[in-house]
């Protein structure tokens, strides 16, 4: 089972800023306000053990001080994955080869702590 994990606020944000677009499942837009989520879609659950503030069966969320998703979680073939208009992602391999460079360099901005 491939895992969907994008998290760390420095990669959401570089990501947003580049003009980089994820969706998930059609309705959760990576570093938009949660308040724009129709959360009602989700079933709420303990399934998975984290600390994230949104637990749901299909998927965690979490957000940032400004109420700004910057962590999602969740297995690909649960979930439907976007990523600048491109669909049926079905693992880490297809997210990587859309954001390519984009995601090599915020790994580097990260390790640096060079924060964007």
């Amino acid at each position: 089972m491939t895992k969907l994990l994008l998290k760390a606020e420095s990669l959401t944000e570089f990501l947003h800023k580049l003009g980089c677009s994820i969706y998930i499942n059609n309705n959760i837009k990576l570093y938009t306000n949660i308040k724009n989520v129709d959360l009602n879609l989700y079933k709420k659950s303990d399934r998975f053990s984290s600390k994230a503030k949104y637990r749901y069966e299909e998927i965690l969320i979490d957000t940032n001080e400004n109420k700004r998703i910057n962590y999602v979680f969740g297995f690909f073939c649960e979930n439907t994955v976007e990523i600048n208009g491109e669909f049926n992602l079905k693992n880490i391999n297809d997210t990587v080869r859309i954001l390519g460079e984009n995601l090599k360099e915020s790994k580097l901005v990260r390790q640096n702590k060079l924060w964007i």
